[in-house]
């Protein structure tokens, strides 16, 4: 895997999916970053997503952070639900796309939204309507 010039080393990816679009190879991860802040709360392991993506499945290059579209683990486990509430997960873990009639969704595990509340205790599956602009 190659990271860009920018890109840390300091991170960890597991739980990946991999998928085929019109531009190439994606990845989607759980993404690890250094604990520095405050959220999630300790044992829970975060909300971090991550994306790579290649043209020929062996050479890799990071791209974003996936969820709640910042590069803080903390501001990716912010979640609005339909209506306006908005929750603050302890968790998302093994990303899935599932593309349905030219609509894809995005599975993840997910935890909390209480503090006390992580995977290890209590978990359930998100589901997303990921939103595109046509041919990405």
């Amino acid at each position: 895997m190659l990271a860009t010039a920018a890109g840390p080393v300091s991170i960890s990816e597991e739980d990946s999916f991999i998928f085929r679009g019109p531009r190439g190879y994606h990845m989607l991860t759980h993404r690890s970053t250094p604990k520095n802040q405050t959220w999630p709360p300790h044992p829970s392991t975060g909300c971090g997503g991550g994306h790579l993506y290649s043209e020929d499945l062996r050479t890799w290059y990071f791209g974003e952070d996936v969820f709640g579209r910042s590069a803080e683990d903390a501001d990716q486990c912010d979640l609005a639900l339909q209506g306006g509430a908005k929750i603050k997960l302890t968790s998302r873990q093994r990303p899935t796309v599932l593309d349905a009639g030219g609509r894809r969704y995005l599975y993840t595990g997910a935890s909390g939204p209480a503090a006390a509340v992580t995977e290890y205790q209590h978990s359930f599956t998100l589901v997303q309507e990921i939103k595109t602009q046509k041919g990405v």
